[in-house]
């Protein structure tokens, strides 16, 4: 019991009287309100309580289709957590009109329109942890880079989720886009990294932009078998400028390396452009990683 100013109680449990002002039971007056205005055009007594079995067993059943919480709530016109009381067996009886509606409900597909494929969100969080930057530090990013503050448990959600929303992936791109190539410098970076690295996860320098969010791409490990290494010869002839030697263009690996040399030897973002063929972007992106992966400031 809340002790407030308003003649009536108000209740926590929506086991009192429903019409007092809470919100919860604003919500439950509102659905049996709803309940009722079908009960009348459908010449049904809303009253009449039965077993929930039924209803809790074919909810139950229309998730296992393929079927979430919301899309059954919205088909039925009740809030998701009627629909999850009755799924979970907590709610022993309903009314008729409920359970009527419950088994003329028919499966339908699994809404994809709102999310899209978890792997470019979780080899982004991966590779952040590659980086050094743990879960909690993550999450403080997300929300620093959106406004909106997300619990620890959001992160550890993502990496277990087959799929998430449009606004959680693309603002873990901007996430990743800012702070991939800087190393974290807080206490528990080497922890973070060496169990990272233990899982097998990959670093930055293992994606690029075209691969790192699709689900049947493998990551670029540069000297495991099955990848492109770097010959050195072509390495050498690309940092000569005598690129035209190689007689064929340069893999990733060899780019990586000749960019990298070049920034060593002094030479501007597009000079070395120029020499290798790349954009001065892209040359600028090498070699922040090079400097993140090698630990040059």
């Amino acid at each position: 019991m809340i002790r407030t100013a308003l003649p009536v109680p108000l209740c926590e449990t929506h086991r009192g009287n429903h019409y007092a002002g809470c919100t919860d039971c604003q919500r439950y007056s509102r659905n049996r309100a709803r309940l009722r205005y079908w009960a009348r055009k459908e010449g049904i007594d809303e009253g009449q309580k039965v077993p929930a079995r039924q209803a809790r067993d074919r909810i139950n059943w229309l998730r296992k289709q393929g079927m979430s919480v919301t899309q059954i709530a919205e088909r039925l016109g009740l809030s998701r957590e009627h629909v999850g009381v009755l799924s979970n067996g907590r709610a022993r009886v309903t009314t008729r009109l409920v359970t009527r509606r419950v088994l003329e409900l028919k499966p339908e597909p699994y809404r994809t329109n709102w999310s899209r494929d978890s792997a470019g969100t979780i080899r982004r969080i991966q590779a952040l942890s590659y980086m050094g930057y743990s879960y909690k530090a993550i999450a403080k990013m997300y929300g620093d880079v959106t406004g909106k503050q997300v619990s620890l448990q959001a992160v550890f959600h993502w990496m277990r989720e087959p799929a998430v929303t449009h606004a959680v992936a693309d603002a873990m791109v901007i996430v990743y886009d800012k702070f991939s190539m800087i190393p974290c410098e807080a206490p528990s970076a080497n922890r973070v990294s060496r169990l990272a690295k233990k899982k097998g996860w990959v670093g930055p320098l293992a994606w690029d932009d075209e691969t790192i969010d699709d689900p049947n791409a493998k990551p670029d490990l540069g000297n495991k078998q099955g990848y492109a290494l770097a010959d050195e010869a072509a390495v050498c002839l690309a940092v000569a400028g005598q690129l035209k030697d190689v007689g064929r263009p340069l893999n990733k690996a060899e780019k990586r390396e000749a960019a990298w040399r070049l920034h060593r030897l002094g030479l501007s973002n597009k000079e070395i452009g120029r020499k290798l063929g790349m954009a001065h972007d892209a040359v600028w992106q090498i070699i922040n990683r090079q400097r993140a992966e090698r630990g040059d400031p």
